[in-house]
């Protein structure tokens, strides 16, 4: 007999209905959906009717009446965190194009075993390069630039994902200084609906500094890190990467030309399809829960910034909330 594919919960909403039938139809052979949620709504009652799936607009019933090995949330629309709960106490693993948490009090009580998709560390460029820090000595500078359309994905989304590289590869910073552009310069309440063009600048501990753009309004979408260190300097995007000697020598280089045509759906089933064979699911989940507090004090602090035009702690920040 086969082995079953694993099953899959799918939680999704109007915009990203058809960014969802993408990813299914691209996982077919890999995963078997067992229904679709979400608010009620013609886009996603027809996603259900075309891929002949349960509709359903309570996420606890769903995962209560049939317990998946995932839930795959496109959206944030409509849900909890006390609803991500019973996924928790049915060992269920929660792939999530939004970050759980966006500010210090959102912290879950445990930790939730979750991956946000699509991880620049999924990206074929990241995992073909042999150690690159390896060669490049102490570390002076990191420069993560990610852009893209709005939805794909939003601005917070791609902010959490460059404050878990750079406190991963850097540490916690002392200072952040942050401004924001784009239709509107103010600063929501509610971090997801943040949008616009953010730059940051940060101090960190023996003189290293990073720098950060992120914006969920350019017509391009990339994602690419710089490296800077003492022996050298790594460049890496979303299918190529290059390794230089402080000379200027190139040591490594992707073998591989860029076919430039990946989009949002491909990374996600990409990174979806990297996690499944992984032989534990868990290993990155819960490396990030260790830094989540850290990762939303960095972002806290960017809103301070944006607002009162000066740098800010993120280290208060987490005192304040011990």
């Amino acid at each position: 007999m086969p082995i079953p594919l694993p099953e899959v919960l799918v939680w999704t909403n109007a915009a990203r209905v058809t960014l969802t039938g993408q990813v299914l139809g691209a996982m077919a052979d890999a995963v078997t959906p067992i229904a679709i949620g979400g608010r009620r709504g013609s886009p996603v009652d027809d996603l259900a009717r075309t891929l002949e799936l349960p509709r359903g607009d309570d996420l606890r019933l769903l995962l209560v009446e049939h317990p998946p090995e995932y839930l795959f949330l496109a959206t944030w629309e409509g849900i909890t965190l006390d609803d991500l709960m019973v996924a928790h106490e049915h060992g269920i693993t929660i792939l999530t194009l939004e970050p759980l948490a966006v500010q210090l009090g959102q912290v879950p009580a445990v930790a939730l075993v979750s991956e946000q998709l699509p991880a620049f560390e999924a990206s074929p460029s990241w995992t073909d390069a042999a150690d690159p820090l390896q060669t490049l000595g102490i570390l002076r500078h990191f420069n993560y630039t990610s852009t893209g359309p709005a939805e794909h994905p939003s601005l917070i989304a791609r902010l959490t994902e460059a404050w878990r590289l750079s406190l991963a590869l850097m540490g916690m910073p002392l200072r952040i200084d942050a401004a924001l552009a784009g239709p509107s310069d103010h600063m929501p309440e509610d971090l997801r609906k943040m949008t616009g063009h953010l730059s940051i600048h940060a101090r960190l501990r023996g003189g290293s500094t990073l720098s950060m753009f992120i914006s969920d309004q350019s017509p391009v979408a990339t994602r690419q890190l710089t490296l800077l260190g003492d022996e050298g300097q790594f460049v890496v995007g979303e299918e190529t990467y290059q390794l230089y000697q402080a000379d200027g020598t190139l040591l490594d280089q992707s073998d591989h030309k860029p076919d430039g045509g990946r989009t949002f759906a491909d990374q996600i089933v990409l990174a979806w399809r990297k996690l499944l064979g992984r032989s534990e699911a868990t290993s990155q989940a819960s490396l990030q829960s260790q830094r989540q507090s850290q990762i939303l004090a960095c972002i806290g602090a960017c809103q301070i910034s944006v607002r009162t035009s000066e740098p800010e702690s993120a280290a208060r920040l987490l005192e304040l909330h011990v």
